[in-house]
């Protein structure tokens, strides 16, 4: 049979032609042609009987449309679509049994404990999926920016006593080394003065013993008669007896005068740094006491020791002549003879002011470095009880971030733990040509609930409230109930600083933080007070919060 549309040879059974893809049908009419619509289906004129399926024309088939071969396109990921990203491979699919095997991870041994077999299935499981996907669970370790951060500053913590552990070894390793070269220096100077004695011991013996042949005396020509010296063949005369004190006597004694004498000496060499040497009898000589006429820093007198050279800056001189330099302040007749000291050395402004210029750098044992400025002059109290002590410094920007008390206490000063961390680690990491000149001094300061401020002994310290805003005015809400601790420092009195106002020179420098005082807040004594990092000197904190600190101390 042939298709009525191309006429292709067809099978008599085929419904639709190989070829072209018309339906076959025996009824030509019935084929619309080309282009035309097929007809609507008639209705039926006798209604279905029950489970019959009415007739409904098909449309032809498509046309069977060539096909050509396509070029892949290269894989583009997109973020999210699929655990597998680029530089990872999804696991390759098993073809044999080995490979199947391969990928099953091992049986637990079945000796072991069930729990045990367990936890290791479960953990080569998880190995399995992590070595598949890396890519994938790179990143699922990660946590949130607050857990990083927390993190940052525990490791920071970790690292600053780190750092502090190993310079305080290396301090302690040092002390022992200097100690050990001292001991070795003695034991060598004893030993030099122990060879020295036996020495002058053996010389004086020598001294003392008698030749056994005298020489001859040159013979004189200018001498009338001359010795004869007697020849072998004579007798020898009988030479007597000298009458007095034996040969080994006189040794003896000699030997004991050397013995005294070296150890005199050896009592001046050892006495303590400063003690006047011993005289012998017969050769003491009047001391001219003009000579030695004020060069002890502490002695009174209007005129100031010359023995340091004036240096245009406070950088520019050692902290050895900072602490004569305050020596010689607090020793002065008066607070103006003191600033005639201040100015001749630079260590203020031509007209006595402070401006926060007078600084000195300062670094610590952990690498860290701190400005050091001058605050005052005889402002603060020996802890001993002798006087004024010279000069006081503050440092301009944070040595540390520190709590007042972790556990949240509100002790006061006194009790605090700041206090305790500043005078015990604090004052360990200080150079020791720092530390070995801070004198301790006497600071106010007001526990809880107190309405008195007492006084208390420290090297390191913080200013109070009233240390850097001077007195109240009745404006202030603080006014009526806040104790002073302490009179205003003259550098934040030449400033201008009150307690109602922003102020640079309380900013801190290099540091984005607020600053701890050492004063409670009087209208709530859960809190102590801190200087914003503007300058800004009446905000309060709750004590665990951590703050700046800046190092106080006195010369």
């Amino acid at each position: 049979m042939k298709c009525n549309n191309c006429g292709a040879e067809i099978s008599d059974e085929a419904r639709f032609c190989e070829k072209c893809g018309a339906p076959v049908s025996s009824d030509a009419a019935s084929i619309p042609a080309a282009g035309e619509a097929i007809p609507a289906p008639k209705p039926l004129e006798q209604p279905l009987s029950a489970g019959a399926v009415p007739f409904v024309p098909m449309a032809p088939a498509p046309r069977a449309m060539p096909r050509s071969m396509r070029a892949p396109r290269p894989y583009e990921p997109r973020p999210g679509f699929s655990p597998a990203q680029p530089g990872t491979s999804k696991p390759k699919r098993a073809s044999s049994l080995a490979d199947l095997a391969a990928q099953v991870p091992p049986a637990p041994d079945p000796e072991l404990p069930r729990e045990q077999r367990e936890d290791e299935a479960a953990l080569a499981t998880d190995q399995a999926t992590w070595d598949k996907y890396p890519a994938a669970n790179a990143g699922s370790g990660l946590s949130s920016p607050e857990d990083e951060a927390r993190e940052a500053r525990r490791r920071e913590r970790e690292e600053e006593q780190r750092r502090r552990k190993e310079a305080k070894e290396r301090r302690e390793q040092a002390k022992r080394e200097e100690r050990e070269r001292r001991e070795a220096e003695r034991a060598a100077a004893a030993a030099e003065r122990a060879a020295a004695a036996e020495a002058d011991r053996r010389a004086a013996e020598q001294a003392l013993e008698p030749s056994a042949e005298e020489p001859p005396a040159p013979a004189d020509p200018d001498a009338t008669t001359q010795f004869r010296i007697p020849s072998a063949q004579e007798a020898p005369m009988a030479v007597p007896a000298r009458p007095g004190v034996s040969r080994r006597a006189i040794v003896a004694i000699a030997a004991a005068v050397v013995i005294a004498i070296v150890g005199v000496v050896a009592v001046g060499a050892m006495s303590r740094p400063g003690q006047a040497p011993v005289d012998a009898p017969g050769q003491s000589e009047p001391k001219d006491d003009s000579a030695n006429a004020g060069s002890n820093p502490t002695d009174s007198g209007n005129d100031a020791d010359d023995s340091v050279a004036v240096k245009s800056s406070v950088e520019d001189y050692s902290w050895d002549e900072l602490s004569e330099l305050s020596a010689q302040i607090a020793a002065a007749d008066s607070d103006s003879a003191a600033m005639e000291i201040a100015k001749k050395h630079n260590l203020c402004t031509a007209s006595g002011k402070l401006d926060g210029k007078q600084t000195k750098k300062l670094q610590l044992s952990d690498g860290k470095t701190v400005t050091m400025r001058i605050v005052g002059f005889r402002q603060d109290d020996r802890a001993d009880g002798s006087g004024k002590a010279g000069i006081t410094m503050i440092s301009e920007d944070a040595a540390a971030t520190r709590y007042v008390s972790q556990a949240g206490s509100y002790s006061g000063w006194e009790g605090s733990e700041l206090r305790t961390w500043m005078n015990d680690t604090l004052l360990s990491e200080l150079p020791d040509e720092v530390s070995s000149k801070v004198v301790e001094v006497s600071k106010k300061t007001v526990g809880y609930g107190s309405t008195t401020a007492t006084s208390v002994t420290d090297k390191l310290w913080v200013p109070s409230f009233s240390e850097v805003v001077g007195k109240l005015t009745a404006g202030m809400k603080r006014a009526e109930s806040y104790v002073p601790e302490g009179d205003q420092y003259q550098l934040f009195s030449d400033e201008g600083v009150k307690w109602g106002g922003t102020y640079s020179i309380l900013g801190t420098k290099g540091s984005d933080a607020y600053w701890w005082l050492r004063s409670i807040d009087p209208l709530n004594a859960q809190y102590y007070l801190c200087v914003s990092e503007s300058g800004e000197p009446w905000y309060s904190h709750l004590p665990a919060t951590e703050h700046a600190i800046l190092i106080g101390f006195c010369l």
